[in-house]
């Protein structure tokens, strides 16, 4: 199913993706990852949804590590099933998963025009920005920034193996899957950590 979807929506891009037998893994990593998420995540709504995610997470692996590009049709769909999402009360409410889009697209267009006056390239892709504000919808404006924190932390973890094993003095890696490895962290345990991070600032500046 992975492979199918992945390979559906890199077609709309002209993008030819060849059949591997690890995207049967995948197929097979996510229907364990979603029976886990059914068994420890009792409201069947958020369950539903995270299990969504784990597979928007799948298919952006693909594409993004394979082609480094994001297709706008899966952005669509997840946005249609994010505002579905907000619709039936299931998560955010209205105003903050369109908070949530607008923090999203402000912050990550600002960090990758700052990157580009600094590093004279692109800081970030067009696909990556239009990623968050789709993560946005199911997230809102706080989960934002728990997205970045685990993102680039993830990312970063990813970078130092990688320089560690290959040797590679910089290696080039995709945003996408961390931002919505990310955004997984955030849906789930968004409000735990920021119960959390209220509570370490407390005792640290009183």
């Amino acid at each position: 199913m992975i492979y199918l979807l992945s390979k559906f929506s890199l077609n709309t891009c002209q993008k030819i993706l060849v059949f591997s037998p690890r995207y049967f893994l995948l197929d097979l990593l996510w229907v364990v990852l979603g029976f886990l998420t059914f068994s420890f995540i009792p409201n069947i709504e958020k369950a539903i949804v995270t299990g969504l995610l784990l597979l928007l997470f799948f298919i952006v692996c693909i594409t993004d590590f394979n082609f480094l590009l994001i297709p706008d049709v899966v952005l669509f769909g997840f946005a249609l099933v994010g505002i579905l999402n907000i619709l039936l009360g299931n998560s955010t409410s209205a105003f903050d998963a369109f908070l949530g889009a607008v923090v999203g697209f402000s912050l990550f267009f600002g960090i990758g025009w700052l990157g580009k006056l600094a590093f004279k390239k692109d800081a970030l892709g067009g696909g990556d920005i239009k990623l968050v504000v789709v993560l946005g919808l199911f997230i809102g404006w706080q989960g934002i920034f728990i997205m970045l924190f685990i993102g680039s932390l993830s990312a970063l973890i990813l970078v130092c193996i990688i320089r560690l094993i290959k040797n590679q003095t910089q290696p080039h890696i995709p945003f996408g899957p961390f931002l919505v490895l990310g955004s997984i962290v955030a849906y789930i345990w968004g409000n735990d950590l920021l119960y959390y991070f209220l509570q370490a600032s407390t005792l640290i500046f009183v």
